[in-house]
């Protein structure tokens, strides 16, 4: 699926069931994905269960950027990886 695809397809999913409701679904998500990492943590997960859980995390961040600005949104990332950069260039081990 090409970009445009996958934008048509965020856009259907939001007016198809609203904006707030596709915004709780990312919540939820993101809960399934914590609870997925804690599970694999204390060895009762597998890693198949946690890729599973960032694909929805990561399907559903992708819809929030598209809904708030994907633009903003990748300048605000673009800035934190910077900043991260920076950080690691003054770890010492």
């Amino acid at each position: 699926m090409d970009d445009d695809e996958i934008d048509a397809l965020y856009i259907l999913a939001t007016e198809t069931w609203g904006r707030d409701p596709q915004m709780g679904q990312s919540l939820e998500e993101c809960g399934e994905y914590v609870a997925a990492l804690q599970k694999w943590r204390r060895g009762r997960g597998t890693d198949d269960d946690v890729i599973d859980e960032i694909a929805d995390v990561a399907i559903m961040m992708d819809q929030m950027a598209n809904l708030f600005g994907r633009e903003k949104v990748q300048a605000r990332i673009a800035f934190k990886l910077n900043r991260l950069k920076a950080r690691l260039a003054n770890v010492k081990i």
